[in-house]
């Protein structure tokens, strides 16, 4: 005999990711949509290439280091958590949203061309440093 289950997990149970706006501190305007499944780990990525010569930075790392020079960090909000599979079009949907409301953003991708697929994630071990891979 053949028992088929069909399962719907809780959505706690699923793979979630954040949406997440970096604020400018200064202005309280958004600058930058992210997601990502582990966001105090994204926040610290953002500060990686702080010291590298200002005419290699992209628009968004030119911003971060005027903050730094400032004393300032971009502040971190997160304005969503949605299912892993849902965070792409999650993320377009609040550049689009942010762009339409006249904020100029330092996202690269536009939000009307789906962005190069990523290599698939490796799963996050909790507690064990360099197991986060986005």
């Amino acid at each position: 005999m053949e028992y088929l289950y069909e399962i719907e997990l809780p959505l706690a149970l699923k793979e979630m990711t954040a949406i997440y706006v970096l604020v400018d501190p200064r202005t309280n305007a958004p600058k930058y949509v992210g997601k990502s499944n582990n966001p105090p780990a994204r926040f610290a990525q953002h500060f990686e290439r702080k010291f590298v010569d200002h005419e290699r930075l992209i628009p968004k790392e030119v911003w971060i280091k005027e903050l730094f020079s400032e004393g300032l960090f971009p502040k971190m909000v997160i304005v969503k958590e949605v299912p892993e599979e849902e965070g792409e079009v999650w993320e377009q949907k609040f550049i689009s949203e942010y762009k339409s409301m006249g904020h100029v953003l330092f996202n690269s991708a536009n939000p009307t061309t789906p962005s190069k697929p990523k290599k698939k994630a490796y799963k996050r071990i909790p507690g064990l440093p360099g197991s986060m891979y986005e």
